[in-house]
């Protein structure tokens, strides 16, 4: 009988030994046929951690004996499983994941790259391949899944780059990520997605200081710009509200207090009056709870829109008075989230899951766009960086905010009431205004004035050797009229007495209509007739206006020739003089038009008898002594349409 039982239980023993051999063999094939094999975190984190985990490495040396659950612990001490979903030690990993956990542990911050030869820019983790792509460690042949060749390379080319770096990038098969790496280069998304515009820029002024605002019966002084009312943020610790502060983020977060009493302020030395003061685009970040609420800086304070109080309790509003009566109403979800520049802490004790929606409006075509956003595996007091960077489709989209959906299996009690708020008119106009002065401040930066400065050879005049001058006229050969960069002092030297630059490369890049016509009215340019003329030096094109309805419209574009730099085109604003049919001697210059003296608006040259050109290939750059040379038909319109008097800038 003990026998049997011997003889039965050794049978199973090796029937089971025999399915595990055949289980082990059909995942073999199996992952030689997909070309990768089923990498888990009991393969990754030792193997990893051992590479390139400068303490880890340091404990080997010692020989101390630490098991695979050891080393996942410490993984997650360290917060290396930041952003993995699953922790279980046999749970399959995505080439995202190694990528995730890779960065993890050198610290190295996710990047951002349109470029097409990624596998999936918008998958979860897709920015740490871009990272590692970046620093030519990940090899673009890597799929979803990686195969065992690929992932001891990655090991290989990780244990070089952190101990032996110099050597690395002279490594041949480095070499040959290049491409990979110039197309992410070539595409790289730098853009702040959060800040349309360089903290500091004026974008107005205060309309008017207002006391018609109270908060449970206390004044609170607010101040108009844009037809809103706007409230200094640090005036309301003192009506039932906390401010945190954190310095190093330029982040202001405020939380409704209600054990906190509200006293108003001590108005009884009047209120300030800022009426007239610069309103500043401020790049510190405001946030109620999980809101980033609209802000400007006015005289170094933080503001916010008064609306954004009404949150907390009940408005009520006769003519110009509002009232706010604060409630006990804290807006508080269960949610603890640290807010930073691009990047949330979890403050909730415990790892989380994270459903999001981004919003955002396009300005063309007048639409907004929800984005649905998956953030897994967020370790306690740790950092997640929460970029729209991977999301962004052309310039002309606007990024309006993020709402939280869910936080593990707890919904957002407040979801419908975060999404309304992310639709208000008031909020799409705040971002609107700043979209147009953005818009507004690139055209104006594409106008650059074209200045020539040269260098004093030797004393000369009110000059001394090795001034800097700015050169503004000349006639060739004899002298030019100059004036010191340093002093502005303004004189005449003789012909030679100054080192003059060679001509700039024309600014191949052109202004749209919309963008010129926009600009010459933003300049408020005047003319006393209906037509307006502007000769671009930096472009070589010279656009013509005509006054219809009140506003300037482009009518005609001429490409031109100006001067030279050592025969410069005056700048600045002249009125259009008397004309004649041609001039010249052993050449023909048709159709002139006077600018100043002897500068002029002219044909391009001809024989003496003006039957066949001298010059081709000259308009679009600088090549005459002073004057601007149109080719013949433009100069023909010119000639005949534009009437004496016309208003000219030469810039």
């Amino acid at each position: 009988m003990k026998r049997t039982i011997k003889y039965t239980m050794k049978s199973r023993i090796i029937l089971l030994l025999v399915l595990s051999l055949l289980l082990m063999n059909v995942i073999t094939l199996k992952a030689g046929e997909e070309g990768a094999f089923p990498l888990t975190l009991r393969h990754c984190i030792p193997e990893l951690v051992r590479t390139i985990d400068p303490a880890v490495q340091k404990v080997e040396r010692l020989n101390v004996q630490v098991s695979d659950g050891d080393y996942l612990e410490y993984a997650k001490t360290c917060g290396y499983l930041q952003g993995i979903k699953e922790k279980n030690m046999d749970d399959f990993l995505s080439s995202y994941d190694v990528a995730r956990l890779t960065c993890n542990i050198l610290r190295i911050s996710p990047a951002y790259s349109t470029y097409e030869g990624l596998l999936n820019f918008q998958e979860p983790n897709g920015e740490y391949i871009v990272a590692l792509g970046l620093l030519s460690l990940w090899d673009p042949a890597i799929g979803e899944k990686m195969t065992w060749e690929q992932w001891r390379a990655l090991l290989n080319r990780l244990e070089m780059y952190t101990n032996r770096r110099e050597e690395y990038y002279k490594r041949e098969d480095i070499k040959n990520f290049q491409p990979f790496v110039q197309g992410l280069q070539e595409k790289e998304q730098k853009k702040n997605i959060f800040h349309l515009l360089p903290s500091g820029t004026v974008v107005g002024q205060v309309e008017a200081t207002l006391r018609t605002t109270k908060i449970n019966q206390y004044e609170i002084p607010t101040y108009l710009y844009k037809g809103r009312r706007w409230v200094n943020i640090h005036h309301l610790s003192n009506f039932g509200f906390d401010l945190r502060w954190n310095a190093g983020e330029k982040v202001m977060h405020m939380d409704r207090n209600r054990t906190k009493e509200i006293r108003g302020l001590d108005l009884s030395g009047g209120v300030e009056e800022l009426k007239g003061n610069q309103v500043l685009y401020t790049d510190t970040e405001v946030y109620i709870g999980i809101r980033r609420v609209p802000s400007y800086q006015i005289k170094g304070w933080t503001f916010i829109p008064l609306e954004e109080l009404y949150l907390f309790g009940m408005v009520q509003q006769e003519g110009e008075q509002i009232h706010i009566t604060v409630s006990d109403f804290a807006y508080e979800s269960g949610f603890v989230f640290e807010m930073g520049r691009e990047k949330w802490c979890n403050k909730n004790q415990e790892k989380v899951d994270i459903k999001l929606t981004h919003i955002w409006y396009h300005v063309e075509k007048k639409q907004y766009r929800q984005i649905q956003e998956e953030r897994c595996g967020l370790e306690a007091n740790f950092w997640e960086p929460i970029s729209m960077k991977r999301f962004v489709l052309d310039d002309q989209e606007i990024y309006i905010g993020t709402v939280i959906d869910s936080v593990g299996d707890r919904s957002n009690p407040y979801l419908e009431m975060d999404k309304e708020y992310m639709y208000t008119k008031e909020r799409l106009q705040y971002f609107m205004d700043l979209y147009q002065y953005k818009i507004n401040q690139e055209i104006l930066d594409m106008v650059k004035p074209s200045i020539i400065i040269g260098t004093m050879k030797r004393n000369a005049g009110i000059f001394q050797q090795g001034e800097k001058v700015e050169i503004l006229y000349g006639e060739d050969g004899k002298w030019y009229e100059c004036k010191s960069v340093s002093t502005g002092k303004q004189g005449r030297i003789p012909w030679g007495s100054v080192t003059i630059p060679p001509d700039p490369i024309t600014n191949p890049h052109r202004m749209t209509q919309e963008q010129l016509e926009w600009y010459v009215s933003q300049k408020g340019f005047t003319s006393s007739t209906p037509y307006l003329i502007w000769t671009d030096l930096d472009r070589q094109v010279t656009y013509v206006f005509e006054k219809k309805e009140g506003k300037w419209v482009l009518i005609r574009t001429m490409l031109c020739s100006t001067g030279k730099n050592i025969t410069p085109t005056p700048r600045g604003f002249f009125q259009i003089q008397d004309r004649g049919s041609h001039f010249g001697k052993g050449y023909m210059a048709k159709n002139w038009v006077r600018i100043k003296g002897d500068y002029l608006f002219h044909s391009v040259l001809f024989d003496e008898k003006g039957q066949y050109l001298l010059e081709r290939g000259v308009l679009g750059r600088r090549a005459s002594q002073g004057c601007i040379r149109f080719s013949f038909e433009d100069s023909q319109w010119f000639y005949q349409r534009i009437p004496k008097g016309s208003t000219v800038w030469i810039n």
